[in-house]
């Protein structure tokens, strides 16, 4: 979300006091708004082509991990065993043991071309591939 003029965001300071206070004053009725059970899970980027940068208000409710990008071969490893078993597991009758590194092979191959083509920017911060 932009930044207004002192820097807050306020979807992300709406979130945040939610997981501080547990809820919020509802300005209209003037009664605490309680929101119980609930459990958030988020993903981002690093700041920069149209991410902003967080509040440490904010991301200290998060448990933050990092994960640095797989290279050709590790990506290949993974998307070929998981294909595999899925294939082995949800079409049995079906043998696609000569198909599947090619498959995979191409997938990656449209996954590097539109991550290197496609490049977030402001107004389409969205373009983010991972």
């Amino acid at each position: 979300p932009a930044k207004e003029e002192y820097g807050a965001q306020p979807p992300i300071e709406i979130l945040r006091q939610h997981m501080h206070w547990g809820g919020w004053w509802d300005r209209k009725e003037i009664e605490w708004r309680q929101l119980v059970d609930m459990i958030y899970v988020a993903a981002m980027g690093l700041p920069g082509g149209g991410r902003t940068h967080l509040t440490c208000r904010y991301t200290r409710w998060f448990n933050i991990v990092f994960v640095t990008p797989f290279d050709d071969e590790g990506m290949t490893r993974i998307f070929t065993t998981i294909l595999g078993w899925w294939c082995q597991n949800k079409l049995p009758t079906v043998s696609v043991n000569q198909v599947k590194e090619p498959v995979v092979a191409a997938t990656l191959e449209v996954f590097k071309t539109v991550s290197t083509e496609l490049l977030p920017t402001p107004a389409k911060s969205h373009y983010t591939f991972n």
